[in-house]
């Protein structure tokens, strides 16, 4: 009896020290989002007092630098907050509801809010049924001649390249002070095209991988993204090179794939 009790209290502290240990301990935090109709939510932003990242196409998401226990938002437009708990084994799903706000339009002013009709200044906004439309590869492309003042210069022909925004300017001495400020969810970032999509969905499909090589249809990873195939030739020559550490296979006709591998390219001090 007291052989069995001395067990059963070993155990108990064994577990007790498991959990001291995983509390607190840095991982990486992999899972998806969905809506509460089941359908996968792109562009969610999770973020931590240190970090942050957005769920991709498909609603999946790695955030790196996170630790067990931690505390993790989950914004979206039209969605209610949520705060989630980095489990043990740092895997998790997410289901955002939809927030059921009636409020009058109101403007985002960098320092807070005020009602449309108090503001002074010129605002401007684009429904979405203009995007509806007049579809396109980028998104920011369909602004051209729909707000005044906003001009749009792409300075490349490649498929998907971003303009360059100036509001109000760019015949200056300098044009690039006319660009505006981009705050997604709260989150101020940069600019991003289909092309840099298609990279990191390429590139987090290699670090999934245990063999470190990916094999995909172009025409699938196309109408994954609603662009043309060419589009993904373009991604995958210019950014999946030999001198960027990968070796890209490609086989046409029936059955036809492309396989990205990627190697350890040697040291530049190597003799």
């Amino acid at each position: 009896m007291s052989a069995l009790f001395f067990r059963k209290n070993l155990m108990m502290i064994w577990l007790f020290l498991c959990t001291v240990t995983l509390y607190g301990q840095e991982v990486e935090l992999k899972g998806e989002v969905r809506d509460t109709d089941g359908k996968a939510l792109a562009g969610v932003t999770l973020s931590t007092a240190k970090t942050s990242t957005l769920t991709l196409l498909d609603g999946s998401f790695v955030l790196k630098g996170v630790q067990v226990g931690e505390q993790i938002r989950f914004t979206a437009v039209g969605h209610k907050e949520f705060i989630a708990v980095v489990p043990v084994n740092a895997v998790i799903q997410v289901v955002l509801t939809k927030a059921q706000n009636d409020l009058d339009e109101v403007v985002v002013i960098g320092y807070g809010e005020q009602s449309r009709s108090t503001v002074t200044t010129s605002v401007n906004k684009v429904d979405v049924k203009e995007f509806a439309n007049a579809p396109g590869q980028n998104p920011l492309l369909q602004l051209q001649g729909k707000v005044a003042g906003v001009s749009l210069q792409v300075s490349n022909g490649q498929p998907g390249a971003n303009p360059q925004i100036f509001i109000r300017g760019g015949s200056s001495t300098s044009p690039e002070s006319d660009a505006p400020l981009l705050i997604v969810d709260g989150v101020v970032g940069a600019m991003r095209n289909i092309s840099d999509l298609i990279e990191q969905h390429l590139k987090q499909m290699l670090q999934e991988s245990s063999e470190g090589a990916v094999e995909i249809q172009r025409n699938e990873l196309a109408d994954k993204f609603s662009c043309v195939p060419s589009q993904i030739n373009y991604v995958i020559s210019t950014r999946f090179t030999l001198e960027k550490g990968y070796v890209v296979e490609s086989k046409r006709g029936g059955g036809g794939y492309i396989r990205i591998q990627r190697v350890d390219l040697p040291s530049s001090n190597a003799i």
